[in-house]
């Protein structure tokens, strides 16, 4: 029996709660109207990335053909981390390319806000910080 966190249905609805807000707040101004707003779906995201992570490895059919049980835990761990770390460079590279190709050319109705180094920086801690806390919940549930 699979943890629920390492489900298909937390996964995917995690992804759709993550998806919906994150449209709502483009839509409603939600990122300028709620100050954490952007930080607990940074967080979220991180937290799905390792989620999925940890569910690929372990329960996909597709790593039928290796054994990722027999890895020590710290590799493991350093792994989703440093995996979660890429995703939220990509997403942040991602942000300034749209911003400054497509909104640079519009108007701010289509910026994304990519604010400043500092909010890039938060927004990485708080993908980190979803990862690891994901991991300590379920590496300690594993043992």
């Amino acid at each position: 029996m699979t943890n629920f966190f390492l489900s298909k249905y937390f996964i995917v609805g995690l992804l759709i709660v993550i998806l919906g807000l994150h449209n709502w707040a483009l839509v409603a101004e939600g990122y300028w109207r709620i100050g954490w707003l952007d930080m607990l779906l940074h967080f979220l995201g991180g937290f799905l990335i390792a989620v999925f992570a940890l569910w690929f490895l372990y329960y996909s059919p597709h790593t039928r053909n290796f054994s990722a049980k027999e890895w020590p835990s710290y590799i493991v761990f350093i792994g989703i981390i440093g995996f979660a770390a890429l995703i939220g460079v990509g997403w942040e590279f991602f942000e300034f390319l749209y911003d400054f190709f497509i909104s640079s050319r519009h108007s701010d109705l289509f910026r994304i806000a990519q604010l400043s180094s500092a909010d890039t920086i938060s927004d990485l801690f708080f993908d980190l910080l979803g990862a690891l806390i994901a991991m300590i919940l379920l590496l300690r549930k594993q043992k």
